[in-house]
Formats: C-alpha cells, sequence, structure tokens
C-alpha cells in the first residue's frame, strides 16, 4: 500500500496522508518527475500542475528623450523673434558688437544668408545669449515658431 501528503507520497504511512492505489503511486512517482504535485484536497488524491507565481508586472517603459527641435525656416526664426518683442535691429547690433572680425563676419553671413537654422548650431546659442535669453526660453521659442 502507499500513501500521499500534500507533494509527498511514500510506501510507508505518512502523518496527515491519506492511503493511495499502487497505480495512483506511480502515477504520482511520474507526475512528480514532470513537476507536478501531489496534491490531497477533502481528502482526495490529486496531481495538479504547480501553481506558477503572478507575472511581474512589464516595467514602465523609460521615457523617450525628447524629439529634437525641427528646423526653422529663416522666416521661422525672424517672425519667431519679432513676435516675442525682439527686433531684427538688436540681432544685427549684437551681431555688430562681436569684437573679432572674422567672427562677426561668420555671423552675419549665418544671419543674412543662411535659410533653415538647426537648433543645434552653435549660432542660435550665441544669438540667444546675446539677446539674454535662456536655453529654455530659446527652446520655447524655437517650438513657437515652429508652427508659424
Amino acid at each position: 500500500m502507499a500513501w500521499a501528503a500534500n507533494n509527498r507520497v511514500s510506501t510507508s504511512p505518512i502523518e496527515g496522508g491519506i492511503e493511495i492505489t499502487d497505480a495512483d503511486y506511480q502515477a504520482a512517482l511520474e507526475g512528480i518527475m514532470e513537476g507536478k504535485i501531489v496534491s490531497i484536497e477533502g481528502g482526495v488524491f490529486a496531481l495538479v500542475d504547480p501553481l506558477l507565481p503572478e507575472p511581474e508586472p512589464e516595467p514602465e517603459p523609460e521615457p523617450l528623450p525628447p524629439d529634437p527641435l525641427r528646423p526653422l525656416t529663416a522666416r521661422q526664426l525672424r517672425l519667431g523673434l519679432v513676435l516675442n518683442g525682439i527686433s531684427l535691429s538688436s540681432v544685427e547690433a549684437a551681431i555688430d558688437a562681436i569684437e573679432d572680425g572674422t567672427d562677426r563676419e561668420v555671423a552675419r553671413i549665418e544671419w543674412e544668408y543662411e535659410t533653415i537654422f538647426e537648433r543645434s548650431h552653435p549660432f542660435i546659442d550665441w544669438l540667444g545669449a546675446a539677446l539674454g535669453l535662456t536655453p529654455e526660453q530659446v527652446d520655447d521659442m524655437w517650438t513657437e515658431a515652429a508652427a508659424l
């Protein structure tokens, strides 16, 4: 005769176990080898699949970095400045105030002849600082100008 208790089988009596047939004993041994669990519910022998732990919830995805600010046309850049109270003459005055002649002429060429402005271009950072704007203010104005 064989015996079974929760998650155990034996050919000897088990405290708190029930008597099972030899066929149930063999089935229990095979089931245990397959990863099943011996269960005694209400005095009835059964082989059950183990309860799998609840899967952990997927972690929240990392927030994506903000989209880079898209390029502006010369028209959008100039309108964005004017609509934020910055005159084009103040831009020209800032360029005129550059001490080094070569740097001044390079800045003037960037301002007068560039048709597409990239937010990451050093001229934009310089211009923002020369006009007393923080990088955040430049970004905000850039976003507004992109809609023009």
